[in-house]
């Protein structure tokens, strides 16, 4: 079904166009005065309602975070995807970008300004990027009535990856030149210049194209060389060139490439079989070719009549891995059509045809998948995912992840949609991708999903890390993502003790404030002696169950006579001198339900005895829901109920010498 006119929308126009009319009706002196036109919302041409394939390319496609801003051109491009037919011109679009502001041709800036298309069905913008905190990606978007197209741009921590070139693939080619070389390594930034010297001297590289921070392509010089001879050539690349052309930063891979006359033998270039068998107009497909005879130096192209080049990622005499380009803009010869693959040896002269090999866009319509992307994310849901393929028509649902999921837009190649949340325990979860057209019924599946739990990282303590319980202490740590701390409810516990959530702080949320619990054991000899005592600090996920430990995090003082004669090697007894006081035990339900709820109250020790004891439940919204005097015989052991709103437990206590058992204990939870 093709996408449609909101109703209301018309409705609205025509009350517009009455307004309009009954305004141009009115005297000079009517006091109503002219009504100003608006900008208009983007509009095709007004032929009928299509889907358009949209296509939008950033260069360059990758910023250098530490430069506080960067600048790229932004070039779109549309096709109906009913006919392949190129955007009418004087056609207006949406762009919009997620950091900083587009620039028109007509001067027209913002984060979202209209675009017109030119005879060439293409529209041109400049952006200038914001300044952004960390790595990050920038999304550049284009809309036409309900598609859209978008390209994306990495902003990346140069400065954290070292300059140098790690790789070079292929390593020999022939002399006659154009061999496509992929150099790998980190720091690449562009523009650059690639560098050949050995016994010929010193060449400047062809065509090079710096593609990231870790990849270059370039093509290898022709040089004379005798037959039955090879040369071999150290690649250099050089980067941050000054004001006088001379570069900042260089490196080189000795003997990395060699340029022979010899062949890998007489096998016989040959092409049995490719894998998928199809894919997107926007190109991006990554294929797997398999035949026979492929040098290290094969070429390989997709053609519907003109040769249109793919990108090789590696080779061996078996198998080539390569990415589809697309089969828009110049490409469009090759758009929806099924075009052959040719592998082109230049060493040997072989060339190998393989007809039919690929579908761009779906054949006859058909709908599928070709991938998605990010393919995992946060249980918490609210992540966007990008399906990519072809055949796409409202309406459609969506599955992922094992779950249904929210639709937020359609295009003939690309779903965006939202991920809700989902209850996943400590443990991921991952399910198929499925879109599913509501009309036709039609199906097709893709890559999974996968949903993924908080699992919290407790790093330290913020400042000091020993005191005695009622102090107030600061954890660090990262619960999710990056620099995103402790996702709440939480809990968090020394020795097996909960400590009092202050609050949950920081930049990220990185920062937990409690309340340092009451010491549940005694002081050895030597934890005397030492003056403190250290024991396991457990942060806990209640949404998930995954919790961390750092083992010896905090250590506690003693207090009183915990280490006086009779007092050091203590600890849990009825006497003996240890702290007077209670131990409270954790609630044993899973946060989310209604109980029931156990907890535990147990004595500390001391030197006086317990004589008044109450426990108290406090609902949040309803005030005191239970607040008795406990004899001794029911004070300790443990203690069941349920509960249907937020609630606290209050353990008190007081002994024979009237002093309170060390203090209120108190335990939160949010059911």
């Amino acid at each position: 079904m093709r996408s449609k006119k909101n109703p209301v929308i018309n409705l609205l126009s025509g009350i517009v166009m009455i307004l309009a009319l009954f305004l141009g009706a009115c005297d000079s002196d009517d006091v109503t005065g002219p009504v100003e036109a608006r900008n208009p919302p983007p509009v095709t041409d007004n032929t009928n309602n299509s889907t358009w394939t949209i296509s939008v390319t950033a260069n360059p496609a990758e910023f250098d975070l530490n430069a506080g801003s960067g600048t790229a051109q932004i070039l779109v491009s549309a096709r109906r995807s009913d006919n392949n037919q190129i955007v009418a011109p004087g056609t207006t679009a949406l762009l919009s970008t997620t950091n900083g502001t587009l620039t028109t041709n007509d001067g027209q800036a913002g984060n979202s300004v209209p675009i017109v298309f030119d005879e060439a069905g293409q529209s041109r913008a400049t952006l200038v990027t914001g300044t952004v905190a960390f790595d990050t990606t920038i999304i550049v978007r284009a809309q036409i009535e309900s598609s859209f197209g978008s390209a994306r741009i990495q902003m990346i921590d140069v400065q954290a990856a070292p300059f140098q070139v790690s790789s070079v693939s292929p390593s020999v080619g022939p002399p006659s030149g154009g061999t496509t070389l992929i150099i790998s390594g980190s720091g690449f930034v562009s523009p650059a210049r690639v560098l050949l010297t050995g016994s010929f001297g010193t060449l400047v590289a062809e065509n090079t194209n710096v593609q990231s921070s870790t990849r270059i392509t370039a093509r290898t010089p022709a040089i004379n060389l005798a037959s039955g001879q090879n040369a071999a050539a150290t690649v250099t690349v050089e980067n941050g060139f000054d004001e006088n052309g001379n570069p900042t930063a260089t490196d080189s891979l000795a003997s990395a490439f060699t340029y022979t006359r010899s062949t890998q033998g007489t096998t016989t270039l040959k092409l049995i079989s490719i894998s998928p068998t199809q894919g997107p107009n926007e190109g991006g497909t990554q294929v797997t070719v398999r035949g026979e005879g492929f040098g290290n130096e094969a070429q390989v192209y997709f053609t519907n009549g003109p040769l249109i080049e793919a990108t090789v990622l590696s080779i061996t005499p078996t198998r080539m891995e390569v990415i589809t380009p697309s089969a828009t803009g110049p490409n469009a010869p090759n758009a929806n059509s099924r075009v052959s693959l040719i592998v082109r040896d230049p060493t040997s002269g072989q060339q190998a045809t393989l007809s039919g090999a690929f579908q761009y866009g779906g054949a006859g319509g058909q709908m599928f998948i070709s991938s998605i992307r990010p393919n995992e994310g946060e249980y918490l849901g609210g992540d966007e995912v990008t399906i990519f393929g072809q055949g796409f028509e409202e309406p459609v649902a969506v599955e992922a992840g094992a779950l249904a999921q929210q639709v937020v837009s359609v295009s003939g190649t690309e779903i965006l949609f939202r991920t809700v949340g989902a209850n996943i325990g400590c443990s991921n979860q991952s399910g198929t991708t499925r879109v599913v057209n509501l009309e036709t019924n039609e199906t097709t599946t893709g890559p999974a999903f996968t949903y993924r739990p908080v699992r919290p990282q407790v790093l330290g303590f913020l400042g000091e890390n020993t005191g005695v319980a009622g102090d107030i202490r600061t954890i660090v740590g990262v619960g999710r993502g990056y620099a995103v701390g402790f996702d709440p409810p939480i809990r968090v516990t020394f020795n097996g003790l909960p400590a009092g959530i202050q609050s949950i702080g920081g930049a990220f949320g990185e920062e937990i404030t409690v309340t340092v619990p009451a010491y549940t054991g005694g002081f050895t000899t030597a934890e005397c002696a030492a003056g403190v005592a250290f024991v396991n600090v457990q942060v806990t996920n209640l949404n998930t169950g995954c919790s961390n430990t750092l083992s010896n995090a905090f250590g506690y003082f003693p207090t009183g006579d915990a280490c006086t004669a009779g007092g050091g090697g203590g600890g849990g007894g009825g006497g003996g001198g240890g702290l007077v006081g209670v131990s409270l035990g954790l609630p044993t339900a899973q946060a989310g339900s209604l109980g029931p709820y156990t907890f535990t109250v147990a004595p500390l020790g001391g030197d006086a005895a317990i004589v008044e004891s109450s426990i108290a439940w406090w609902f949040d919204n309803e005030g005191p829901g239970l607040a008795p005097a406990q004899d001794l015989d029911t004070f300790f052991g443990t203690h069941t109920f349920t509960s249907f709103d937020t609630f606290t437990i209050y353990v008190r206590c007081t002994n024979e010498d009237g002093e309170s058992c060390g203090g209120d204990a108190l335990f939160t939870i949010t059911p």
